[in-house]
């Protein structure tokens, strides 16, 4: 009744093994493209960031597509509008 037995470092050399394989077929593909299809899959990505910023229901401060790709600004969230309305914490009215 007992078990297959398993050479724990030759399963660990064939799943490293199968890793770097896998890897390397990424590398492949990202890599060994030509720069025509490294510019068209950049367009198509650009496009579909606008696309997907088009969507928004809030405009972003810098207006409309002018900072095209140049990184995204997050939409304040209701929290971060309610702690900058209510001041510096340290800030006393009273004066003292």
């Amino acid at each position: 009744m007992t078990g297959e037995v398993i050479n724990l470092r030759q399963a660990r050399k064939r799943r490293d093994r199968k890793t770097r394989e896998t890897k390397a077929e990424i590398s492949r593909y990202e890599h060994g493209r030509s720069k025509g299809e490294r510019v068209f899959a950049g367009a198509i990505n650009l496009k579909a960031v606008r696309i997907h910023d088009a969507g928004r229901l809030e405009a972003e401060a810098g207006g409309a597509g002018s900072s095209a790709g140049s990184g995204h600004t997050p939409v304040p969230r209701k929290s971060d509008q309610e702690s900058s309305d209510r001041g510096n914490v340290g800030d006393k009215e009273d004066g003292a």
